[in-house]
């Protein structure tokens, strides 16, 4: 979802030939072949071209994919600042939508949201509940866990005097995110995004 039609304007970078010309550059952050490279970075080019995540073909083709591989459910990062990418994740429900009405098993929708119970998590929860969940948008593409939509986020920073926060509570299972991926020791109610091996245990209920 982070490549947009702005970012895309900016031209790609292709990880994979920018170390072929500039190995060095490898373990060096400040190297100049990294300068103004953040903005729309593949590893490599992939099958469909340099695209942007609007783009409905490649939307289409992405969840035909995945639907062939028997994904469940993909969950788009939202984890560094407080940017849900409105215009992409509403071209991906789209997408699907009119994908899962064709007969595609597309899987389930949903975020995953900061590491902490930052400020900006509170505000996207809050804009994903006012577009999509309050309104029972494109509700047959929910995630679901433990009977209600599902998000990895934090749920202890939404102030409980707040009546449209109290809502939010209710409605949804918060299953908090785990930052680190080497750690072996874990919460009941938080959830990975990434392990080193051995493998870190996270439990589906808090039981």
């Amino acid at each position: 979802t982070w490549h947009t039609k702005e970012t895309a304007a900016k031209g790609a970078v292709n990880v994979n030939e920018l170390m072929k010309k500039h190995p060095d550059a490898k373990n060096d952050y400040n190297h100049k072949a990294w300068e103004n490279t953040g903005h729309y970075c593949f590893w490599n080019e992939p099958v469909l071209g340099f695209y942007n995540t609007e783009d409905p073909f490649v939307l289409r083709r992405h969840g035909e994919m995945l639907a062939n591989a028997q994904v469940d459910a993909v969950f788009t990062d939202n984890t560094n600042g407080g940017m849900t990418w409105r215009e992409s994740y509403l071209a991906l429900y789209e997408s699907w939508y009119r994908a899962r009405e064709d007969g595609v098993n597309v899987p389930k929708v949903s975020y995953h949201l900061p590491f902490a119970p930052f400020p900006e998590s509170d505000a996207q929860v809050r804009e994903l509940y006012r577009e999509i969940y309050g309104k029972e948008r494109y509700k047959h593409l929910w995630f679901k866990w433990e009977g209600k939509p599902m998000l990895m986020a934090h749920s202890s920073n939404l102030n409980p005097k707040s009546g449209l926060n109290q809502e939010i509570k209710s409605f949804f299972t918060f299953r908090a995110g785990q930052p680190s991926y080497v750690v072996k020791e874990t919460e009941k109610l938080n959830w990975g995004w990434l392990s080193t091996y051995p493998q870190a245990t996270y439990y589906k209920t808090s039981r």
